[in-house]
């Protein structure tokens, strides 16, 4: 069976690239011949272009706006290195087909899958983009599967926008997952069969593979802030708890900051070494949460008031405390990793049978 994904492997973002190798590795594993579709969707292209105007009318409050173009100025060799290091990424691990910007007649696969990562996010997409719901023309006997698929913090913003022909794109599928509660909740009425709840695919590769890949960092007895932008939250709690501890904080962010105490340039490997040698991480970002999970780290999350992606997969573990909203939520206890896996292994086995039905 020849199998075709859509994703956000193009994101700079190294949880998007890494959930896009987790997916590929798995389902090569069991014998299937994959291959991501390297889909060129305009708004994620334009978001990681360094000098992308259409930044200025983002949001809002025109001055933050301002400022965050301008961060797009600061540091441009570092920036240019990290593109070349995920582009390096996606030429060394993902097995991609060629370019397409549109989709308009049948490619060669039997099976497409459309997930994980944020797909159905309009926010992020620019609106409804019909690609990530496997609405272009296929084969008939092609199958339509979502796996872990993933919407905005608004659980209604998706229904609301595009209720009716939500239904008829869904209706289209074969079987459907996705990664929260809260999205199934909401799309499940638009289905006459059900959708399943499973992890997202940075699970399906075990730890032992990933500390494989990992590029150890020089540092050692650090603790990690890892946010896509600045929390003041994460960074005094990194810093009070490095006072009492005698470590160092390494302060890494996904977007573009005026901190210039952060590590710039890295690449997805670089930032999963500095994930996987922690002493304890403190992050916002999901899949700053999920790696450090498979990674057995002392993690913590801030809540910055959209965590719900987050906030899921921690009430779901049975994790909920480890969800900070002041600095004094804070404790030194730690994460007790044998009952974690255990549900782990449940829930990875439940996500990998559902990708096993779908495609039988």
């Amino acid at each position: 069976m020849k199998i075709g994904v859509l994703t956000f492997h193009r994101a700079e973002n190294f949880g998007a690239v890494l959930q896009a190798y987790a997916l590929q590795s798995f389902l090569l594993q069991k014998g299937y011949d994959v291959r991501i579709i390297d889909y060129r969707n305009a708004a994620i292209k334009r978001s990681y272009h360094i000098f992308n105007p259409s930044i200025l009318w983002s949001r809002k409050n025109i001055l933050i706006s301002l400022q965050t173009y301008l961060l797009r100025f600061l540091h441009i060799q570092e920036r240019q290195l990290r593109k070349r290091k995920y582009e390096d990424f996606r030429r060394q691990y993902l097995l991609l087909t060629s370019p397409v910007s549109n989709i308009q007649k049948p490619l060669d696969f039997d099976c497409y899958i459309t997930g994980s990562d944020q797909v159905w996010n309009l926010h992020l997409t620019g609106g409804l983009d019909s690609v990530y719901f496997l609405d272009f023309p296929m084969y008939a006997h092609s199958i339509r599967i979502s796996y872990a698929a993933s919407s905005d913090n608004d659980p209604n913003g998706l229904i609301k926008t595009h209720r009716t022909k939500l239904q008829n794109l869904l209706s289209a599928f074969h079987s459907i997952s996705v990664r929260e509660t809260f999205l199934k909740q909401e799309l499940q009425p638009y289905v006459q069969f059900p959708i399943q709840v499973c992890l997202d695919p940075t699970f399906l590769l075990s730890r032992e593979a990933y500390l494989k890949m990992a590029i150890k960092p020089i540092e050692t007895q650090y603790i990690l802030v890892y946010h896509m932008t600045p929390v003041r939250m994460g960074t005094d709690l990194a810093h009070s708890i490095a006072a009492e501890s005698g470590r160092r904080v390494i302060e890494i962010y996904g977007g573009y900051t005026f901190h210039t105490h952060s590590k710039k340039g890295l690449g997805p490997l670089e930032l999963l070494g500095y994930i996987a040698y922690a002493d304890k991480v403190i992050t916002t970002s999901f899949h700053g949460l999920s790696l450090s999970l498979i990674l057995h780290k002392d993690v913590w999350v801030v809540n910055k008031g959209d965590n719900l992606r987050q906030q899921h997969l921690l009430e779901t573990l049975g994790l909920s405390h480890r969800l900070l909203n002041t600095c004094k939520d804070y404790n030194s206890s730690e994460i007790d990793y044998r009952t974690i896996d255990v549900r782990l292994s449940e829930l990875i086995q439940s996500s990998k049978s559902f990708l096993k039905m779908s495609l039988s």
